[in-house]
């Protein structure tokens, strides 16, 4: 068995308040001499509680501290043991009131220090990030969750909404899209359904919308899907091996990658498009 000493890293948005977001958990493994830290850069959860929140601060303020506890952890392997476990912990995030704060010191002993380190981030950080995940969810409410995301990217007013899209015999409005050098589009598909087949029937409609739109326009296509309950997964994982046959798919992603996909978002509305070559 190994024995372990653990912190959760919390976020304190108001100092005064003292209330707090569980962000992140720090391990230290004396006999292995070796230090474990994660970090969640989503903010999801966090804006939730603190409305005025602002990502992109946050999100570079906690790849500061991964940054510092790569070195730290670096450093250690050649230094001799501290004589607490927060004298480490401290040189990634100081003792003092900032936003980002330590919990007590807690220990464990494990089979497998790193397996555990796992669970305790689950436990303490991501088990409630998406409640809504679990539960069904309509198309609407999937779109209102990514509309809610390009505000907090400060993307709403860089891509465009209701996107039509048409053959000589077809159309259909997407939700929104965007332009990388090739049209880019995105709409919500919930598989939260009651009936197995209506799953798989809803992945069928969409693999033939596809193909029909792909026949006449080159574009890529990105689906935020919702799952089922648990006794629906089956059908749910053949849906999905259904979309990814179709035309033009170029991602699906779930409610809980939404927030890493605004990333991919804003490099596509990076790239410029060819000036044309004047002959």
């Amino acid at each position: 068995m190994i024995s372990y000493h653990f912190a959760i890293l919390r976020y304190v948005h108001d100092v005064s308040t003292e209330e707090f977001a569980n962000i992140g958990v720090v391990m230290w493994i004396p006999e292995r001499s070796k230090l474990l830290f994660r970090v969640n850069e989503r903010f999801r959860r966090i804006s939730g509680f603190f409305k005025n929140i602002d990502g992109t601060s946050y999100r570079q303020m906690v790849r500061d501290l991964k940054w510092a506890s790569h070195k730290v952890a670096t450093a250690y392997i050649f230094k001799n043991p501290p004589n607490h476990p927060f004298e480490i912990f401290h040189e990634i995030v100081q003792e003092d009131p900032s936003c980002f704060q330590w919990s007590r010191l807690m220990s464990g002993i494990s089979k497998d220090a790193e397996t555990r380190f796992a669970e305790l981030f689950e436990e303490f950080v991501t088990s409630h990030e998406s409640p809504t995940t679990h539960q069904r969810r309509s198309d609407s409410e999937i779109w209102n969750y990514v509309r809610q995301a390009l505000k907090i990217h400060h993307l709403d007013g860089s891509v465009k909404f209701r996107v039509k899209m048409e053959t000589p015999s077809y159309h259909y409005s997407f939700k929104m899209g965007w332009n990388n050098g090739t049209r880019q589009v995105l709409e919500p598909i919930s598989f939260a359904l009651k009936e197995s087949t209506r799953i798989v029937d809803k992945a069928n409609t969409w693999y033939g919308r596809l193909f029909n739109l792909s026949n006449s326009n080159d574009f890529g296509f990105t689906a935020v899907v919702a799952p089922p309950k648990n006794e629906k997964m089956k059908a749910y994982n053949d849906g999905i091996a259904i979309l990814k046959g179709a035309e033009s798919i170029r991602a699906i992603i779930t409610e809980d990658e939404v927030d890493d996909y605004m990333s991919e978002i804003k490099k596509d509305l990076s790239i410029q498009p060819e000036a044309p070559i004047l002959i």
